[in-house]
């Protein structure tokens, strides 16, 4: 006798596991019966296709593209994911989706539930974003999403696709850079020593970024600010405010 579905719907989805008790019309019903159940499901692209492997992540260089009608990049409540749902005993779920990270787009077969933080880590080997609280506490998560700076353990890869994202790895290409190859809060961070175990470093950097991008000459306070969402055990933070105030000088001359 062959197991149940290895994916997280699996005692929903059969009660019974014996192949020979599964009927099509049985099956259907549950997957109807799941669907009911859980409303972000509701958009879901119900299949009974099989599929036995995974995709992996593939390269395609091409431009950012926008996946909904509206051209908007964020798909409404109601279209939450566009999902596959393979019923085939032993199958998984299935989402396709397509993001364009550090320059490169990629198009990747990942799960649902797939945090965008173990997608860049786990799929893409991109390891500069780390993992801390896994709550949206500690900031260490950081990224780039579309410019703006957010937590990659608070939204699914799913949710973000057609989006472009910008990790600590390419964070040097954004703008103008010095002989030694640094983005200015690179380069602030380590010439006022704004770092000792490094953890924090690449949310902290990528906030401070975002914040340069809104606001390019901020005062103390609205660095503090900025930087409220992202915890340093190390520094005490002045360094890194002190690192943030010599970026934003540096951004300045450069213009001029």
């Amino acid at each position: 006798m062959k197991k149940g579905p290895t994916n997280f719907f699996g005692p929903f989805l059969f009660a019974d596991h014996s192949r020979q008790s599964r009927t099509r019309g049985a099956r259907d019903s549950y997957l109807m019966h799941i669907v009911n159940i859980f409303p972000c499901f509701q958009a879901a692209c119900i299949s009974s296709a099989k599929q036995n492997s995974r995709k992996p992540a593939r390269n395609i260089h091409e431009g950012l593209l926008n996946f909904f009608s509206d051209r908007s990049k964020f798909p409404s409540p109601h279209r939450l994911i566009q999902v596959v749902l393979f019923a085939d005993p032993g199958g998984f779920m299935s989402a396709e989706i397509q993001l364009r990270v550090n320059g490169e787009s990629y198009e990747t077969q990942v799960e649902p539930r797939l945090l965008l933080v173990h997608y860049l880590r786990d799929v893409l080997g991109l390891t500069g974003t780390h993992i801390g609280c896994e709550t949206s506490i500690c900031g260490a998560c950081t990224v780039l999403l579309d410019g703006k700076a957010i937590k990659s353990c608070t939204l699914l890869a799913e949710q973000i696709s057609g989006s472009e994202v910008t990790t600590i790895e390419g964070v040097s290409s954004m703008g103008p850079t010095s002989g030694n190859g640094l983005h200015p809060v690179q380069e602030g961070f380590w010439e006022k020593h704004g770092l000792q175990c490094g953890f924090c470093t690449p949310g902290m950097i990528l906030a401070s970024v975002d914040l340069l991008r809104t606001n390019p000459n901020p005062s103390q306070t609205e660095i503090r600010r900025a930087l409220s969402g992202n915890l340093c055990r190390c520094t005490g933070y002045q360094h890194i405010v002190q690192a943030v105030e010599y970026a934003a000088k540096k951004m300045k001359s450069r213009k001029r």
